[in-house]
């Protein structure tokens, strides 16, 4: 099973207590897990932008994990309804 693994900004590590994140990515399938690894990575900005602006430290947490689970499903959904490179942006 591949899994995707990401440090955590210093300023957020600080505050939450973790230096990385690691989860699976639910595939055994290098290819598949790659696509899903590299839309995880696109999105990451805008989490850690997020966790930022919480004040509560023990707020960032849920945020975080719950970001992580549904990016993952949303890899998963959008490789199913793409299969082979099948998507098409445009017309």
């Amino acid at each position: 099973m591949f899994s995707f693994r990401v440090r955590v900004p210093a300023d957020i590590a600080a505050a939450w207590g973790r230096r990385e994140i690691i989860r699976s990515l639910g595939t055994r399938n290098g290819g598949v897990a790659r696509l899903y690894a590299a839309r995880l990575a696109l999105s990451l900005p805008k989490l850690w932008k997020d966790a930022r602006r919480l004040e509560e430290t023990d707020d960032a947490e849920p945020l975080i994990l719950d970001w992580f689970k549904d990016a993952v499903a949303s890899a998963h959904y959008s490789l199913r309804r793409y299969p082979c490179g099948e998507h098409r942006s445009g017309g």
